[in-house]
């Protein structure tokens, strides 16, 4: 929650943000990983491309966060980057509004989906996404100085 620490972080830019937190891991990973989550503390899931374990503190933990109210105190720079397939992208709007600095910026990698492609190396978009971000910071960053 860098959004939340506007004193240390003087510019942010978020890859395909979620917005809500709950319902979209929800939506991602199912109430079954819920309930064994809330029965055995653990859940193991299997991506496809890597397995992982996540505790019953992370589900508890998603309510715990407020993006959107930690945006309106932000008060530096902002980007978010969403891929043009990414379904989370519906949440730009809101980010952009709730985000309180002036100097805010929304960008759509085209063809990319939620993870820009990264797990498919011959379309991975991940170079596009890194450039765009340094290149942000070398904008917002050298204005802070």
């Amino acid at each position: 929650m860098a959004a939340a620490q506007p004193e240390t972080i003087k510019s942010l830019v978020v890859w395909a943000p979620v917005g809500n937190y709950h319902d979209d891991m929800l939506d991602s990973l199912g109430q079954r990983a819920f309930d064994l989550a809330e029965r055995d503390g653990i859940v193991g899931l299997d991506l496809g491309w890597r397995t992982m374990a996540l505790k019953r503190d992370f589900f508890d933990g998603l309510n715990r966060h407020d993006l959107l109210a930690a945006l309106r105190a932000y008060d530096a720079p902002f980007m978010v980057v969403n891929g043009s397939d990414d379904p989370y992208r519906k949440y730009t709007p809101a980010l952009m509004q709730a985000a309180a600095g002036a100097e805010k910026r929304a960008l759509v990698i085209e063809g990319g989906d939620h993870v820009f492609h990264v797990y498919t190396p011959s379309r991975s978009l991940a170079p596009e996404v890194i450039e765009a971000t340094v290149e942000r910071f070398r904008d917002t960053l050298g204005k802070t100085r």
